[in-house]
């Protein structure tokens, strides 16, 4: 992904249906080159991250990571429809990012097998659990596969790598 230009940032909040006032709250953070939000201002999914989050209340000068907490809630809240434990999502998501930070040769990627084996070698997860798990944290899109994969065991992995270092 190209780094949006100063330009492109300011249209993209234009375009995000936030209140006039919100949008200008935003802009001015933007201008004032002093708030943590500038770290991701640059990348489309995280300024669509914070007008999201200033459009449900949030400050656009809240720390990072308040964004990605409410952006977090904001999605297990969603898939409660679809019978997710919200908790456990979230408890499992934890565990995944820590095994995938921790143990070698798994990388950002990796597939569901080898993932499933480690947290299970780590005792921190049944092995049913954990692929259930996974299931509902792509259901609410914090995590995602690759359909095109051609390993024996499908990838999973986070939306985006910040996702994971959130979750560690």
């Amino acid at each position: 992904v190209l780094p949006l230009s100063k330009r492109q940032q300011r249209r993209v909040v234009r375009l995000s249906s936030l209140a006039a006032s919100s949008s200008r709250s935003v802009l001015a953070e933007l201008r004032s080159g002093a708030s943590p939000v500038l770290q991701i201002a640059a990348n489309p999914l995280f300024l669509g991250l914070l007008c999201e989050h200033v459009r449900n209340g949030g400050s656009p000068a809240d720390d990072l990571h308040s964004l990605f907490e409410a952006h977090v809630a904001r999605q297990l809240q969603l898939g409660r429809q679809y019978g997710v434990d919200c908790d456990r999502a979230r408890q499992v998501a934890c565990v995944v990012a820590y095994v995938m930070a921790r143990e070698p040769g798994l990388g950002l990627s990796p597939g569901r097998d080898p993932l499933i084996a480690a947290a299970g070698k780590l005792g921190l997860l049944a092995d049913n659990e954990l692929e259930t798990a996974l299931d509902d944290l792509e259901r609410v899109k914090l995590m995602r596969y690759d359909p095109n994969d051609n390993r024996a065991s499908r990838a999973t992995t986070f939306v985006h790598r910040r996702f994971q270092e959130y979750f560690a």
